[in-house]
């Protein structure tokens, strides 16, 4: 297990899920295009989240949305230390997916 620690193993599914759902359960959220776990000792996760917001709130509403969020994961989530919440639409995730996807073709036809 520590040797899978060290390497950054990602958090449980579950915990995944959990996460993923807090984000989609708060009004204003409409996709939760990636949700990235790392563990960074036996008790630390550090979480990151892209996530796709309505495209008429104000920027304030989305940093108040936002500190929900934050809010939310620090009450449920005891291992969650850090977590990053970047605002960015479905198209743009979307278009990055397949641009790595791309990457990864290209460097294993080499």
């Amino acid at each position: 297990e520590c040797k899978t620690l060290l390497i950054g193993e990602e958090a449980r599914p579950a915990v995944q899920e959990r996460l993923r759902a807090t984000a989609r359960n708060h009004a204003g959220v409409c996709h939760v295009n990636d949700a990235i776990t790392v563990h960074l000792g036996p008790h630390d996760v550090i979480a990151m989240m892209n996530l796709d917001f309505e495209d008429d709130l104000p920027l304030s509403q989305v940093e108040r949305i936002i500190e929900e969020i934050e809010d939310t994961v620090k009450a449920e989530f005891d291992e969650i230390r850090w977590l990053y919440v970047r605002p960015q639409s479905s198209e743009a995730a979307r278009a990055r997916r397949e641009q790595l996807q791309r990457e990864i073709v290209e460097e294993w036809a080499d």
